[in-house]
């Protein structure tokens, strides 16, 4: 192999794959990254046996090949060389870097041992805007199980319903329900569950990235999907087992409903968690008589109480929530107006915004009066 390619294009690369090289690897070879260059230019692959990565990158192919090396030497190399080109070159299984009067030589390994990964060939089965895209998974995406306790709750259930599939995440505590647009019914896929760290990692490239659809190809029979981002390429296995019956947790009514400003609920649930940090991160929420108040109290800490002007139906009530789960759903919200439902004090809270598809369900706590 022997290619010319600008440092700039490579490390930016390598940014981008080095999100799949195993910190901890399995096996040796999954520390590294694959090299290959082909008439058409080079390509930089990395996976971890979980998630995959693959990038095309423009540059001057002399000689055609293939190399694996070290992806953190090789990123750290590239990071210490000047702008401009940089020649590469294989050496029997090493990796020979030259520009500017620096040779530097990385170790590798023989090519043929690195795992085989998929690309993206054919038609997709979907192709959806980026920004739809990344709103929804960032809505959802809160919900989603942080231990590996239930490895399912760590995905992203993707139903599909005519012409829209319903995203939907839970850890238990709380539910997220999204949505996205299909321009055609997708025949032939029902439910499919993704894992949360894939649909995060595409929401970091996209951002980086000037392209404004994402195609995605599931091979069902392989039980992979396949995001294709320009020049970009996400691999990821699907995630076995069954989701829990989310239906089951939707309240079909309310008996108390408030319209809260998102701006003021968050700081007044900001300024009482400082108090609630000794019990459990609990704060509580008294909703009626167009009032809304937000309160912590901590015998060792002090207490804080914020009332905010409300519009407020129905009955009044008083609910206790993990204020973590409330200021992590708070920050994604956009809108300016935030709505609570509830049937009463320990009937799950639902939060939503006016016009959107989007809901959120967080559990409330039991405490004391």
């Amino acid at each position: 192999m022997k290619v010319t390619i600008l440092n700039e294009r490579l490390s930016n690369a390598l940014a981008v794959v080095g999100r799949g090289v195993a910190s901890r690897p399995q096996l040796p070879v999954l520390a590294n990254v694959l090299i290959r260059s082909t008439a058409g230019g080079v390509e930089i692959l990395s996976t971890d046996l979980e998630i995959s990565f693959r990038i095309k990158v423009g540059a001057k192919v002399r000689e055609e090949g293939e190399v694996s090396v070290s992806g953190r030497v090789l990123s750290e190399l590239v990071g210490t060389l000047p702008a401009g080109p940089v020649d590469l070159e294989v050496d029997k299984d090493s990796l020979v870097i030259e520009t500017n009067g620096i040779r530097s030589m990385v170790a590798g390994m023989a090519s043929g041992e690195y795992p085989s990964i998929p690309s993206f060939s054919g038609k997709c089965d979907i192709e959806i805007g980026v920004e739809e895209l990344v709103e929804e998974i960032e809505r959802v995406g809160v919900a989603v199980a942080k231990d590996d306790a239930r490895p399912v709750l760590m995905g992203v259930l993707w139903k599909f319903e005519k012409d829209r599939i319903r995203l939907v995440a839970t850890d238990g505590y709380r539910l997220g329900i999204g949505g996205l647009r299909l321009s055609v019914e997708k025949e032939g896929l029902s439910k499919l569950i993704l894992p949360a760290r894939a649909l995060l990692e595409l929401v970091r490239i996209v951002d980086k990235q000037e392209v404004k659809t994402v195609l995605i190809k599931f091979e069902i029979n392989k039980q992979q999907v396949i995001f294709k981002i320009g020049e970009i390429e996400i691999v990821s296995r699907l995630l076995a087992g069954d989701f829990p019956p989310f239906e089951q947790i939707m309240p079909e009514s309310y008996s108390t409903r408030v319209l809260v400003s998102r701006e003021e609920l968050t700081e007044a649930v900001k300024r009482a968690s400082i108090f609630a940090r000794e019990s459990a991160n609990i704060v509580k929420v008294k909703m009626g008589d167009n009032q809304l108040k937000v309160s912590a109290n901590s015998p060792q800490l002090g207490s804080s109480e914020t009332g905010i002007d409300v519009e407020t139906e129905g009955e009044g009530v008083e609910m206790a929530f993990n204020s973590r789960y409330l200021l992590e759903y708070l920050g994604v919200v956009r809108a300016d107006k935030v709505i609570i439902e509830s049937e009463g004090s320990l009937k799950p809270g639902v939060f939503r915004e006016e016009g959107e598809e989007w809901v959120h369900i967080i559990m409330p706590v039991r405490v004391q009066s």
